[in-house]
């Protein structure tokens, strides 16, 4: 009797265990699908093509003026050169991003100098995607993927404006790390025209992790990574926060801490 008790007792246990291990796999499951990020292919592209200055892939300093008044006569100016020189550096850049073929016609809509000669010429000091994610992943059998990306642009004054970029992939279907195309959703909004919303970083130093995170949900932020320089405990603060304290960022923008032993200053 004793003895099928026991069994009945292990048998309890093992079904226990498969159960609780089910409902794990389903909840982990069911974060992953919740959790979708862009592909490392178009993030390199985006990236690639809206940050600026890139002189590598956009010098001013190399523009050639032709015809008369200038320094090279018409006929001695090989356009077909230097364009294939230009789709050269371009393709070294981001070829590796596309299935095969499908760079071209990348190159051949100029997305990638149409934005960095707007910055040249609208006088950007700097332009950088601060931020970049799926925006609506409600269908994985969709081959189109919309993606927005947050550019931040820094004028000449050192003043900063934020624009939110809409681009629309597709993936190749035998390999999905690879492009078959990326395009602007929306040419006329082109570097704007919608702005965001801005807010000042809080300070966080000397704060706890919890209180750090209440603040920055309340501030419309989001806390990114968090380093601890020591064994996590609760009597670890914030000692390094980036951004810093006051600085001007757009709603959302994630903000990184570092925790450690509480200091006297900060």
């Amino acid at each position: 009797m004793k003895h099928r008790t026991r069994i009945s007792t292990y048998i309890g246990i093992i079904v226990a265990v498969i159960v609780l291990s089910c409902a794990m796999c389903a909840c982990s499951s069911q974060n992953n699908a919740d959790v979708s990020e862009v592909q490392g292919s178009a993030e390199k592209v985006i990236r690639t093509v809206m940050t600026y200055p890139n002189t590598n892939l956009y010098d001013p300093g190399d523009i050639t003026y032709i015809g008369e008044g200038t320094e090279t006569p018409a006929e001695e100016y090989d356009g077909e050169a230097a364009m294939l020189a230009d789709k050269d550096k371009w393709e070294k850049a981001i070829g590796d991003c596309f299935t095969d073929g499908m760079f071209d016609n990348f190159y051949s809509d100029h997305l990638s100098m149409d934005f960095l000669g707007q910055a040249y010429s609208k006088g950007y000091k700097s332009a950088e995607v601060t931020e970049i994610v799926v925006t609506d992943d409600t269908d994985p059998d969709d081959e189109l993927e919309p993606i927005s990306a947050t550019l931040e642009i820094t004028l000449e004054d050192n003043s900063k404006e934020y624009y939110v970029i809409e681009w629309l992939a597709k993936y190749d279907k035998e390999d999905s790390s690879l492009l078959q195309s990326l395009a602007l959703i929306d040419d006329a909004g082109y570097l704007g025209p919608v702005s965001i919303d801005e807010v000042n970083v809080p300070d966080l130093l000397g704060m706890k992790y919890e209180d750090a995170l209440q603040v920055i949900k309340t501030s419309n932020l989001q806390l990114g990574e968090a380093t601890y320089l020591e064994p996590a405990d609760d009597n670890l603060v914030v000692t390094i926060q980036k951004p810093d304290p006051g600085k001007k960022v757009p709603t959302g923008y994630k903000i990184e801490i570092t925790l450690g032993k509480e200091e006297d200053d900060y």
